[in-house]
């Protein structure tokens, strides 16, 4: 369905009453989502309708407003400055939701940064805990941690440590839809 944006001028038969008591009557009859203007023996009703053919979406308007005001004469016009004012709300509110998702992707790699800080010092604990219990020696740890074995350790345990807070990281990402 194609949204369409226009208005109708209808201006109101001699010996009418006033413009604004026509609005309830034709918020009855269907326009209750029009933007009315008032002047002094016009109105102007603008539109916002969705619809196949715009004609057939045009004539229903029409229509409603025939039933509330039967000898007015009615135009239709296209209704160009609301479709500029929907086009920049809209424009709008994608940048408000792209900078959403610039600060949620922030905080979410803000978040791991600190989480692989931690997580890394911490599992380290838990590393020199075992050690320790298993009775190895601060000059045993040392010396095996300068050995090549010992700097290859280190290394896989960091890029272990790693992967699984960028697959928690990922995962989290998806689960947000922040497409990370």
């Amino acid at each position: 369905m194609t949204r369409f944006y226009f208005k109708l001028l209808v201006q109101l038969p001699p010996g009418s009453p006033e413009p604004m008591s026509y609005l309830d009557a034709l918020y009855e009859a269907g326009c209750d989502d029009t933007t009315i203007g008032i002047g002094d023996t016009s109105l102007q009703i603008h539109f916002i309708r969705h619809g196949a053919d715009l004609y057939a979406v045009i004539a229903e308007a029409e229509a409603a407003v025939r039933h509330t005001i039967p000898e007015a004469r009615i135009e239709w016009r296209w209704d160009h400055e609301m479709e500029e004012c929907d086009r920049e709300y809209a424009e709008a509110d994608e940048h408000k939701h792209s900078l959403r998702r610039d600060r949620q992707r922030y905080a979410v790699g803000a978040w791991a940064l600190s989480l692989l800080r931690l997580g890394a010092k911490r599992a380290w604990a838990v590393v020199n805990y075992i050690d320790e219990c298993l009775g190895y020696t601060k000059e045993e740890k040392e010396a095996f941690g300068n050995s090549p074995a010992g700097k290859f350790h280190r290394a896989l345990f960091i890029l272990l440590v790693a992967l699984v807070l960028w697959l928690a990281m990922v995962l989290l990402g998806n689960y947000l839809g922040l497409g990370l």
